[in-house]
């Protein structure tokens, strides 16, 4: 897996590209466009990285600012933001995006947690996480949202949907 630097990764685009990418495809027909929002460099890069194993576009910035210009052309499907962001929040940036959100909380104790879903979170992962459970969790909803997706570019007909 190739490893790339922070500064490199909050430029590149959405779209994503495929170096540093692994062979692993996506079970989706179409990769995701994941978009990490995380202020520490270390942990950005980590989670862009095995984001991209499950075969994702995944893109990361270190603010809501940058989130925000990256995404002037096309809303990722998914992002996966710290909750508290430098003028802004992960709640705030997904609406402003118009996509999901799993937020990456430090905070203890279930009434954050119960918030943050109350507020509009898709899901919520407490601090220190496995990567593992957060590329289960990003699948998860990457697969309600495509779901939700479908379901709007049907039409029922007779009982049978197309």
């Amino acid at each position: 897996m190739t490893s790339i630097p922070a500064d490199q990764l909050a430029t590149e685009q959405i779209q994503g590209s495929s170096s540093g990418s692994s062979p692993i495809q996506a079970t989706t027909q179409s990769p995701s466009k994941v978009l990490v929002v995380e202020p520490h460099p270390t942990l950005r890069t980590v989670l862009v990285q095995r984001l991209r194993q499950d075969g994702q576009l995944a893109a990361a910035v270190g603010s809501a600012e940058e989130a925000v210009d990256l995404c002037r052309d096309q809303s990722p499907d998914l992002l996966v933001s710290a909750e508290i962001l430098e003028k802004s929040s992960a709640l705030r940036l997904a609406q402003q995006l118009g996509c999901s959100v799993i937020v990456l909380t430090a905070r203890t104790g279930v009434e954050p947690v119960v918030g943050l879903l109350d507020d509009g979170a898709d899901d919520v992962l407490r601090k220190p996480f496995g990567l593992e459970e957060l590329a289960a969790r990003c699948r998860t909803c990457l697969l309600y949202t495509s779901d939700a997706a479908d379901e709007e570019d049907s039409v029922d007909l007779g009982g049978r949907r197309i």
